[in-house]
């Protein structure tokens, strides 16, 4: 296996094989086309750390990149030269699109080449001189590099350089391809091995060596903020604008417009005044300090208080909304169709923005994936007031989820859930792709008896206003030595009891909020409740594994202990925790997690009479779920798959899919071959999938954990509408 990287920006590509890749293959890594490059055969090493998913803080960590480049004439220390003077000067703004660019001068410059201003690359095909020195038919955002605006100025602008003024931030993209006999290759023999960032420019090791050190994108992604730029203003006095202002409360909900909340808060002792975000450039309104109405919409508010911006983005779909806040930079849709959170560009040199979403590039977000996870049947809400980091964003998306976020190879950021339903059909890990013996591990250390959940953020004060201890006593007296506490903050989860009140109240603005039961069986899972702990192997195996990403399942077949009595792993479903190659050995380390079979535990109902395919349930029945005493049918949804349990003969049988729910009846939609049903028989589902009344042919039974399943309820719901939740044991 051959390898070869290219850098966002930049023209060249760096390739270990004397041969010239094609640009066919060059093409696969993008940042442009193969025919437009020239090939530089310096690679010496490349070395790539270990990447993991920490299961904990439901993030991928690791997967760090080296690369040593030998040098070759003059080429790399040419290149790597970011302290070179600028060579001329923006004279007019720019904008991304601009083809034409206005220079101070383009007699440095050659006739024809690239030309680096900010963090873009802009390659052009001729040059102006005289007294409109221009550079013409530009292609913006070359190799890769994003188009921006520039502003320039007759006498100060924008820097236009003719070698890279930066360095750090740049994806690297690392490709690796098979080589026949005669060095040719395609592209079927190629795959982009992984995507990362520089973390520093170039380092020069002396003796002709040159360094690229790179991070993964998950540790940009992690730092990227939300809310950038927002302030606060604190003053006695602002200027009256005119209109009256009320305080915030039960009608919060009329600024919610299309699922997302948009508005300014103002604090007044213990009374809170919102009103909604108006973006008017041009003037600034005079109090104790000037304050751009770019930035604030400016109002009448008597005595001490605080202006300042908040949005609460909710939505029964919370994929739409975690790909809102990754994409957002100004809400017109410029970085794609989800660019619709608010923000503020800089208008002029020197000038700053602000914006709520974190501005991550359209491209770098899996969108497909995290939309995919559909409808929880909960109204999930998140609260933006002040810069924070995107990482507590992403964790407490995934914890409301029950999914882990990492970066694919391909450098988008994307999610999974750890309770997937997915074939595990990529890949088989056998003694045909195992190197040596695997290692088994039994992982305590991920289970914990105690949980304290922060929750009912209030954006007024700044404050989580209820605190959740839950200790599991089963755990603590099987673990009397683990005193260890897990903490988690979330702003997004909303506890109400029984009433959909608050636990604590008054809760300062109206969201959507989840009964207690439901937020238990969430904590339980992290805490890993049902005492197992994970079943960890680690191996080492050839190169096939380098087919597979963070998350991926795969069926494992090996002849070690699978710690629960068998002499051996027979084709387990195992998850992929963390993958390290040694490219120079020509294996990968590998780590998985051996998934755990689930019981079926399922909403269940006594029949007490049948009248063709209507089964009348018994009332009172010892297997309804909690708070179904009278309401039998009401636990069930139409168009899943039904089972009746034969008591006598002990046999179950499928009887189609549900239909005509009322409190107390259901409509099967075929009848049992093998048994008649009689009274006192079960009624309970085959599969279900996480989306609500939707039939999951899969019944492979592998999940996260093995000790509840929470089924969708609600009093209140009609028979094919799924609201809250409720925990259901069996």
């Amino acid at each position: 296996m051959k390898m070869f990287i290219v850098i966002q920006g930049i023209s060249d590509v760096f390739q270990e094989d004397a041969v010239d890749v094609p640009d066919a293959v060059v093409n696969v890594a993008g940042f442009g086309t193969g025919a437009s490059r020239s090939r530089r055969k310096l690679i010496a090493k490349v070395e790539q750390s270990e990447k993991k998913l920490d299961l904990a803080k439901r993030r991928m960590i690791g997967g760090s990149l080296t690369v040593t480049l030998i040098e070759s004439g003059t080429v790399l220390s040419s290149l790597f030269s970011p302290r070179s003077r600028r060579s001329a000067f923006l004279n007019a703004d720019e904008t991304a699109a601009t083809t034409t660019i206005n220079c101070s001068s383009t007699t440095p410059f050659a006739s024809s080449g690239s030309v680096f201003i900010g963090g873009e690359t802009i390659t052009y095909a001729t040059k102006t001189g005289g007294g409109t020195p221009t550079l013409n038919t530009a292609t913006r955002g070359a190799f890769g590099s994003e188009a921006q605006p520039h502003f320039g100025d007759a006498t100060q602008g924008a820097g236009v350089f003719m070698t890279p003024p930066n360095w750090m931030g740049r994806r690297v993209k690392l490709v690796g391809y098979f080589a026949n006999d005669d060095g040719t290759t395609t592209t079927a023999l190629a795959q982009v091995l992984g995507t990362f960032r520089l973390e520093e420019a170039p380092a020069y090791l002396g003796d002709g060596k040159w360094e690229l050190r790179c991070s993964d994108l998950s540790d940009e992604f992690a730092k990227r903020k939300l809310g950038s730029g927002l302030r606060d203003i604190e003053a006695e006095y602002l200027i009256d604008s005119g209109a009256f202002l009320y305080e915030v409360g039960a009608d919060i909900d009329q600024f919610v417009i299309g699922g997302i909340t948009t508005h300014l808060l103002a604090t007044h002792g213990d009374k809170a005044t919102a009103l909604p975000i108006v973006a008017v450039s041009g003037t600034e309104v005079e109090i104790d300090i000037d304050i751009s109405v770019n930035l604030i919409t400016p109002y009448a508010l008597v005595g001490d208080g605080t202006i300042r911006h908040i949005a609460v983005l909710r939505d029964a779909a919370p994929g739409y909304l975690l790909v809102y806040a990754l994409v957002s930079r100004l809400g017109n849709s410029a970085n794609g169709s989800y660019d619709i959170l608010p923000g503020n560009a800089r208008d002029a040199f020197g000038y700053d923005g602000w914006r709520f979403g974190a501005g991550i590039l359209a491209a770098e977000v899996d969108t497909a994936s995290i939309i995919a996870l559909g409808d929880l049947g909960i109204d999930w809400s998140f609260v933006i007031d002040d810069e924070i980091d995107l990482e507590a964003f992403l964790f407490d998306f995934c914890l409301a989820t029950n999914t882990v976020w990492f970066v694919t190879a391909e450098g988008q950021l994307s999610v999974k859930r750890l309770n997937e339903y997915a074939a595990a059909s990529m890949l088989t890990v056998d003694d045909d792709v195992i190197i040596g013996e695997p290692q088994v591990d039994y992982d305590e250390a991920s289970i914990f008896p105690r949980v304290t959940l922060k929750c009912n953020y209030d954006p007024v004060d700044r404050e989580f206003k209820a605190t959740i201890n839950l200790i599991d006593n089963e755990l603590a007296d099987r673990y009397p030595n683990n005193h260890d506490r897990l903490e988690i903050e979330s702003r997004s989860l909303i506890v109400v009891d029984a009433a959909s009140r608050p636990l604590v109240s008054p809760l300062r603005l109206v969201r959507p909020g989840l009964p207690f039961a439901a937020v238990e069986g969430m904590l339980r899972s992290v805490q890993q409740a049902n005492g197992l702990g994970r079943c960890i192997v680690s191996l080492r195996t050839h190169l096939d594994a380098l087919v597979l990403d963070l998350g991926d399942l795969v069926t494992l077949t090996v002849d070690v202990p699978d710690l629960e009595g068998a002499a051996s792993i027979t084709a387990r479903i195992c998850r992929v925790l963390s993958l390290g190659p040694d490219y120079d050995q020509g294996f990968v380390e590998m780590t998985l997690e051996v998934i755990d079979a689930l019981f079926v535990i399922a909403p269940a109902a006594v029949i007490a009479s049948i009248a063709g395919s209507t089964l009348t349930l018994a009332i009172g029945g010892v297997e309804l779920a909690t708070g179904r005493s009278t309401t039998p049918g009401r636990q069930f949804a139409a168009n899943w798959q039904a089972v009746v349990r034969d008591v006598s003969g002990g046999t179950s049988e499928g009887v189609g899919i549900l239909s005509s729910i009322t409190d107390t009846t259901v409509t099967v939609g075929s009848l049992p071959g093998g048994f008649t049903i009689a009274a006192g028989d079960v009624l309970t589902i085959d599969t279900q999938s996480v989306n609500d009344g939707i039939t999951d042919a899969n019944a492979d039974g592998y999940g996260v954990d093995d000790f509840t399943y929470q089924m969708p309820n609600d009093e209140n719901d009609v028979d094919t509408s799924i609201g809250e939740f409720e925990t259901r044991w069996r």
